[in-house]
């Protein structure tokens, strides 16, 4: 029996079934992608981290799909459209969310530094950039901590309780967290909410004591993390957004 859809994109659909919710995926997905996906939230769920937990992974309405705990909240996107002047409250959330995340350092994932490399061999630029990226990647201060990369208001979702919940562990691995967090501020500039990003540092810096100049220095390096998971026009943006970087560090 199809549960109710309580999620929908292009590329992916999210159903409860009881207090079950089943995350599907069409076929642009390898079943190992999703595999791996279940295997890293199941890790990070061992650890104590706040995610849902994961049950099986199975075929579900002609797709395979992740079975997890369905939670019973909002996410911060749409706790923040609805609460426009609380923006500064939620970021507190988020930030103090994400620096609880970080000390878990323990867990087997695959190393970021590896991911980023294939990434910037499959990007659309030149060869001559390609190889200042990987000079660039050589420069990255690496260490233990958990990438989750993808960390935004949509994948954090607060419970009924005030509990807040991470979600989508697609693309985790282990790395540098002003990595991490380069990645979420180049979602905000995504999103024209440059605002929100630049706060979203201020706490950081507050929290872990990572400069804004040290997320800044690997910008670039998160554009080149998120590129392949946007359709052409955001690609595009995405891109000329990396060329105004390259641009600003010859200045």
């Amino acid at each position: 029996m199809e549960g109710n859809i309580i999620y929908e994109s292009k590329r992916k659909i999210v159903y409860r079934d009881g207090d079950k919710a089943i995350k599907t995926y069409n076929d642009t997905y390898a079943l190992s992608q999703i595999l791996n996906e279940a295997l890293n939230q199941a890790k990070v769920s061992e650890e104590g981290i706040s995610v849902p937990k994961v049950y099986e992974v199975k075929r579900y309405n002609g797709r395979y799909g992740i079975v997890m705990d369905y939670i019973d909240g909002d996410n911060l996107e749409t706790i923040v459209s609805k609460n426009v002047n609380g923006a500064e409250k939620y970021i507190d959330i988020f930030a103090n969310t994400y620096h609880n995340l970080v000390q878990n350092n323990n867990l087997n994932l695959n190393n970021s530094y590896g991911r980023i490399k294939n990434k910037i061999f499959a990007s659309e630029l030149p060869a001559n950039i390609k190889y200042g990226l990987f000079y660039k990647l050589r420069e990255m201060e690496f260490s233990r901590d958990i990438i989750h990369g993808d960390y935004s208001f949509s994948n954090l979702v607060i419970t009924k309780e005030g509990k807040p919940v991470i979600f989508d562990w697609g693309h985790v691995a282990y790395g540098a967290k002003q990595f991490d967090i380069a990645i979420t501020y180049a979602l905000f500039e995504l999103q024209d909410r440059k605002d929100l990003g630049e706060l979203y540092l201020s706490k950081m810096k507050d929290l872990d004591g990572i400069d804004r100049e040290q997320v800044l220095k690997v910008l670039i390096l998160a554009y080149i993390y998120i590129v392949d998971r946007y359709d052409e026009p955001t690609r595009k943006n995405i891109y000329n957004r990396i060329y105004e970087i390259l641009k600003s560090e010859e200045a």
